[in-house]
Formats: C-alpha cells, structure tokens, sequence
C-alpha cells in the first residue's frame, strides 16, 4: 500500500501562483493532479487546504477557483 504525502508546501504556491497569474482559472482536481503531476488525493488535499484558508471556492460540480479577486 502506497502512503500519500503529506501537502507540500511547493505544490501549494505553485497552485496559489497559477490562480493568481489567470484569475479566471477554474481546476479539478484531476486537473490539479495532472499539472502538478500529482496522485488526484493529493491534489484534492492541496485545493482543500487552499480552501479552508480561504483561497479557493470549491463549486458544487468539484471545480475550484479564486475565492475573490486580488490585486495582489
């Protein structure tokens, strides 16, 4: 059995950088797993972890995307 690695937090500011560069950006979690090249838990745990800080919204149909626009 293949142990899942904890968030990293290079993963995390990747995917904060991508969100902040297209402000229309809406990902999956496939989607995330695939341009992180991540197991799709993983991602699922990182756009989760962005969500409980208030980053991401997470949409009913499993997209995620800006919780609200930034200048910054």
């Amino acid at each position: 059995m293949r142990t899942l690695v904890p968030a990293s937090e290079v993963d995390l500011a990747r995917l904060r950088g991508e969100f902040r560069a297209m402000p229309g950006l809406r990902l999956t979690a496939e989607q995330a797993a695939r341009l992180l090249d991540v197991r799709v838990e993983e991602s699922k745990a990182l756009l989760s972890s962005l969500e409980d800080e208030g980053f991401l919204m997470g949409a009913s149909d499993g997209g995620y995307r800006r919780a609200y626009p930034l200048l910054a």
